[in-house]
C-alpha cells in the first residue's frame, strides 16, 4: 500500500485530501482558512481579480513574459511556468480554490495550468 505524504499548509495545520467530486489532487484546508495576501484564487469574477495574490501573480507573468515568449521549447515554457508557481510558494502563499463550502489547495498541475493559460492568454494576438 502507498501512503500519502504528510502535507501541512503554510501555517502547520495539516491538509486533508478532498474526496469531492472535480477535486482530484487536491488538499482541503481548515475550516477557519482564508486566503492571505500572497494566496492565489482559482477563481472566475471580481473577487479573485482584486485578490492581492492575484495581482502578485499578475505581475510575476509579466516579468516574465519576454522570456516565455522567446522560449523555443515547451520544456522552457514549463521552467518558466514552474519558477512562477515557486516564486508564490515562496513568498508563503499557494493556490487555492473555493469548492464544496470549503477552502481547498489546489494542485500542482492545476497551479501550473492557471500560470501557463495566464502565459498563452496575454501573448493571444502573438499567434
Amino acid at each position: 500500500m502507498i501512503s500519502l505524504p504528510n502535507i501541512s499548509d503554510s501555517k502547520g495545520s495539516p491538509l486533508q485530501r478532498s474526496s469531492s467530486a472535480g477535486s482530484k489532487d487536491s488538499w482541503a484546508l481548515p475550516k477557519s482558512f482564508k486566503p492571505g495576501p500572497h494566496d492565489v484564487i482559482c477563481a472566475r469574477g471580481k473577487f479573485a481579480l482584486e485578490n492581492e495574490g492575484n495581482k502578485i501573480l499578475k505581475r510575476l507573468v509579466r516579468w516574465n513574459m519576454q522570456r516565455y515568449s522567446a522560449s523555443s521549447c515547451k520544456f522552457q515554457k514549463s521552467a518558466i511556468v514552474s519558477s512562477v508557481v515557486d516564486a508564490i510558494r515562496q513568498e508563503g502563499g499557494d493556490f487555492v480554490r473555493f469548492r464544496d463550502d470549503a477552502w481547498v489547495r489546489a494542485s500542482d498541475r492545476h497551479a501550473k495550468e492557471k500560470v501557463g493559460k495566464m502565459f498563452r492568454d496575454s501573448l493571444h494576438t502573438k499567434y
